[in-house]
């Protein structure tokens, strides 16, 4: 439900919060006083069209901020997820308007396209009285409306599961089979992909023994002369290294004979020794092996070349390049069953297809049975709220779409406000009290569950008085057990049966008029209903007349 409304700087409101509470609440006060701006700032928060005309004089930007309690909505969620602002059931909706016409959206503290804005309002609520954001001028709401009093609540979440199921088969279908020319070349890139890594063979370790072996050999020359200059060093030469430690082996071993410790000291030697024997060795096997091999080193060049080629292709390395081929095998495979996946997906869609209109159908059977008494019972309430000379007819054909969440049925709702006139669509024809008055007189008749939170009834007293005011704050009143309700209007007749009932004031403050809004109960209530029905003198009679009033509308059995 709406629980307050903050407004800062719209037409002569300076700074002002309206406080709603659970059930039908009444706005009162005198013509003027600024009871229309609060409705048209809550349009503001809803995402309604809005003028800089609306920004007070003086003021650089307008604010409005509404909060929502208990708004729990899977439709919201769903567009909370898309949008990405927090929600867990309240909602603040918050509108800046600039005075050179710039609007910025909030919901919830994250800003959002005014478009969004609207959409979630959709979901919270209804105002009846001004075309924009009625839901009686939307062909969906109307047959929303019809399926409440035909009972049909169930019958339609069946329809839309099914009707949700269904656009998600056609969408996997879709993608299975979208572009089948695509497809094939998918198919045959891939195969390709695959012969080309699968018949290089790769190993993680070949690339590694590859680039030692090419640097062998183009440096073979090289190696071999610096090898063999080493080899002479160190033994094969007249003065080599080798041959020489062993003359200093032998005369350490004469010092030892006079020097006992020199015993380790030669020791030493001799293991030096046949290190460097064991390095002379590896020298001359490295010497055996060297030598330039043209034909080798071009085909290590192109065994390069190939996985260089792979690797740019298909991964950095050879483990991606690897890695690449088991995702591209496991791609083919999926897209080689798309044709058996895709006559799986035609056989369920079929049956899940008959399956929705068959249960449509149902449910058209029920709208087509549920009319006539619908009709009557508008008319009846149409009636009792002075236009009993007004025609009303619900005109029910199969949609243009086909398929739709609601069945394969659209439904308008006709109207002719005098006698003698054709009926036609009920937007082209209501003028705003008399669409207040026919949204009152259909949703006595039927309000569909989680349809709207609060519903806001503006001018729905224009041109009636007495009796029918009476009949009118009844079906407010009524109305208001199921939702809430939010009514502004100048009868007392209506105002008695609020809940919670607020006036309107209008006062001048150096120079500038501010707005108030004053929560009425008790003396400050009969006050209120006594200027109601006397005007500017309120006497004890108009008091007397206001508490008769009021008992009688506390009085009243609500089950009527």
């Amino acid at each position: 439900m709406l629980n307050s409304l903050n407004i800062s700087n719209v037409a002569i409101i300076d700074q002002l919060e309206v406080e709603f509470g659970q059930g039908l609440n009444l706005l009162t006060g005198e013509t003027g006083a600024g009871k229309s701006i609060i409705i048209d700032s809550l349009g503001l928060a809803l995402g309604y069209r809005a003028s800089s005309e609306l920004v007070r004089t003086g003021a650089g930007e307008a604010r409005v901020e509404a909060v929502f309690t208990g708004a729990k909505s899977p439709e919201i969620s769903q567009i909370a997820e898309k949008i990405g602002f927090t929600y867990d059931g309240e909602l603040i909706l918050r509108r800046r308007l600039r005075a050179d016409g710039v609007s910025k959206a909030y919901i919830n503290d994250a800003q959002v396209n005014v478009s969004t804005l609207r959409e979630v309002g959709t979901f919270l609520v209804a105002i009846h009285g001004q075309g924009e954001g009625d839901e009686l001028l939307g062909a969906e709401g109307q047959l929303a409306l019809l399926d409440a009093f035909a009972g049909c609540a169930s019958r339609v979440d069946k329809v839309s599961t099914l009707f949700s199921n269904l656009q998600i088969l056609e969408e996997e279908l879709n993608s299975v089979c979208t572009n089948e020319r695509e497809r094939v070349r998918e198919i045959d890139l891939l195969e390709h992909q695959i012969k080309e890594i699968e018949a290089a063979r790769l190993d993680p370790e070949e690339e590694k023994a590859l680039l030692q072996q090419r640097n062998l050999l183009r440096n073979a020359e090289k190696l071999r002369e610096l090898s063999e200059r080493a080899f002479q060093e160190l033994y094969a030469g007249e003065d080599a290294i080798t041959g020489r430690l062993a003359e200093v082996v032998s005369l350490v071993a004469e010092l030892s004979n006079f020097e006992e410790s020199f015993r380790e000291k030669k020791n030493q030697i001799e293991e030096a020794g046949y290190q460097l024997d064991d390095a002379a060795a590896s020298l001359r096997d490295f010497l055996s092996r060297i030598e330039a091999d043209p034909a080798r080193l071009e085909q290590i060049e192109l065994r390069l070349d190939t996985i260089r080629s792979l690797q740019k292709k298909y991964g950095d390395t050879t483990e991606e390049v690897l890695h690449y081929l088991e995702e591209a095998k496991v791609r083919l495979e999926g897209f080689r069953g798309a044709d058996e996946r895709a006559e799986g997906l035609r056989k369920e869609l079929e049956e899940l297809l008959q399956v929705y209109e068959n249960e449509s159908l149902t449910l058209r059977a029920a709208r087509e049975g549920a009319v006539p008494g619908f009709e009557k019972e508008v008319m009846k309430h149409l009636a009792e709220l002075a236009m009993e000379k007004a025609g009303f007819s619900v005109a029910l054909e199969p949609h243009p779409r086909g398929r739709t969440r609601r069945g394969m049925d659209r439904v308008a709702f006709l109207i002719s406000p005098n006698p003698g006139e054709a009926l036609k669509p009920l937007a082209k024809i209501a003028s705003g009290g008399e669409m207040s008055r026919l949204m009152l007189a259909i949703k006595s008749c039927a309000v569909e569950p989680r349809s709207h939170f609060t519903a806001i009834f503006d001018e729905v007293d224009a041109g009636i008085g007495g009796r029918v005011a009476e009949f009118i704050g009844r079906k407010l009143k009524r109305l208001s057990k199921l939702q809430q309700v939010i009514c502004i209007t100048h009868l007392p007749q209506i105002a008695v049966y609020s809940e919670f009932h607020s006036t309107v004031i209008k006062r001048a403050d150096e120079g500038r008029t501010l707005v108030d809004v004053k929560a009425l109960a008790g003396k400050d209530q009969i006050e209120e209903l006594a200027r109601m029905l006397g005007g500017e003198e309120i006497t004890d009679v108009t008091r007397k007349h206001a508490r008769e009033l009021l008992s009688q509308a506390r009085n009243y059995p609500e089950d009527i």
